[in-house]
């Protein structure tokens, strides 16, 4: 992993940590004042960076905005996670990591289990520096399918 990609990553992780810390805080009525605009500027960043942890980390924290709000639409809104733009990526580049990532969790997420866990496979197989967060994902899914 390059420096660029972890400071990267610190940097987006750091300011959803800080983000969500002040959400607690203040509740559902800092929604349009505080936190649209936020999130909105680091899913325009991410898509410019193409950081793969940056991605995960991003769509993990807007589950926990739409939890604390109890406002699923935010993640509706604001999710990165489309799998036909991701299936797309693929077709252009199949080896790229963060298309692999954000197309196995935009399947994952809309339901498709094959097809997502067989794309976080095949990148947690290559010598990507990302197959470990790949490794991470399957190993929680299943867990996942263990409990269920």
């Amino acid at each position: 992993m390059s420096a660029g990609y972890d400071s990267t990553f610190a940097a987006t992780h750091r300011r959803l940590l800080d983000l969500y810390r002040a959400t607690r805080t203040a509740g559902p009525d800092a929604l349009h004042q505080d936190i649209l605009p936020t999130l909105q500027a680091l899913r325009d960043n991410l898509v410019d960076t193409s950081c793969t942890a940056s991605l995960v980390s991003y769509e993990r924290y807007l589950d926990l905005f739409a939890l604390l709000l109890r406002n699923p639409g935010l993640k509706a809104r604001l999710t990165l996670l489309d799998a036909e733009r991701f299936e797309t990526a693929l077709r252009l580049d199949p080896a790229r990591p963060v298309a692999l990532i954000g197309a196995g969790l935009a399947w994952l997420d809309c339901g498709n289990t094959t097809r997502g866990l067989q794309l976080l496979s095949r990148l947690a197989a290559s010598r990507q520096p990302e197959y470990r967060i790949a490794q991470h994902l399957l190993r929680q899914n299943v867990a996942k399918a263990a409990q269920a």
